[in-house]
């Protein structure tokens, strides 16, 4: 797909960051920040929207992911400076940020940094802090104690999954699918899990340990608080997310002082990204804060 090929920028510690475009090349400018696994391939799925409403997806590989160098000493809050960076770069004063998924929790990283330069946030199916978990839901606090404490584990699940989207993509979707909800098993059956899956493949060019760090940082503290992010903040989750519980969104947006959450009926993990990709794009931008929320 044209975009797909990753442009490069030099880092002001040597390191290369990678990223792709998708939209129009001359409208706003919209950052997309990928899950994990993950990498700036999977803004294809928003390139439509984007082409659609004179929006420019810029979309980076985090650290030791796709085509960006790693730094196993980075935390959370080392990602704006990046971010930053690469704006100056492109010559691009402020942004709208789209977070799928893991990518949330490094939106609201920027936005809480950078203030002046993000005109909003669009998180999609988002992890949460910690504080953010129901205290009866005993695997995602498993899940998060395991990360913080012992992120190796994750290599693991990490290779199988790089292997198979590489090399045996119906046995991964066969995999994916087998606890999905029904909106997430059709959308992995069409031409949008082949994005997923080549997703997936790029996520670990360099391998797993890129991944399995970027994913434990989210388990530990993101050393700062929700309270104290200023920039318009939405929330869409589906209400049938088999990854992320619908009540991570809801009580994150509790949490943020300039937020409105859409829980969408019947809506997955990676459905409600394909679902509202417009609204989701528009609400990033300055133009769009004042759009309602879909329906709940």
């Amino acid at each position: 797909m044209p975009g797909d090929d990753p442009r490069t920028i030099s880092l002001p510690d040597g390191r290369t960051l990678a990223f792709a475009e998708y939209g129009d090349p001359d409208g706003y400018p919209i950052l997309f920040f990928h899950g994990t696994p993950g990498s700036r391939l999977g803004a294809r799925m928003l390139a439509d929207a984007a082409s659609e409403l004179d929006l420019r997806i810029v979309a980076p590989d985090r650290p030791g992911i796709g085509e960006s160098d790693g730094d196993s000493r980075r935390s959370l809050l080392d990602w704006p400076a990046d971010v930053s960076a690469l704006l100056d770069a492109l010559s691009i004063a402020d942004v709208g940020i789209v977070g799928f998924s893991a990518g949330g929790p490094y939106a609201l990283a920027c936005a809480h940094e950078l203030p002046d330069r993000v005109a909003g946030v669009s998180l999609v199916s988002t992890v949460g802090p910690s504080e953010s978990l129901d205290p009866a839901d005993i695997r995602s606090q498993f899940v998060y104690a395991t990360l913080s404490h012992a992120p190796w584990l994750v290599r693991g699940p990490y290779r199988a999954i790089s292997y198979l989207a590489r090399s045996d993509r119906g046995r991964l979707r066969r995999v994916m699918t087998a606890n999905a909800s029904p909106a997430d098993t059709e959308l992995l059956k069409t031409g949008t899990g082949d994005i997923v899956f080549d997703d997936f493949a790029e996520a670990f060019a360099q391998g797993t340990s890129g991944a399995a760090h970027d994913t434990s940082l989210l388990a530990r503290s993101w050393d700062f608080d929700l309270e104290d992010v200023t920039v318009p903040v939405s929330l869409w989750h589906g209400r049938n997310d088999q990854t992320i519980p619908a009540s991570v969104a809801s009580r994150t947006a509790e949490a943020l002082p300039a937020s409105k959450c859409s829980l969408l009926d019947a809506e997955g993990h990676f459905s409600t990204l394909r679902t509202a990709d417009e609204a989701i794009c528009w609400q990033a931008t300055r133009r769009g804060r004042a759009v309602a929320p879909l329906d709940d």
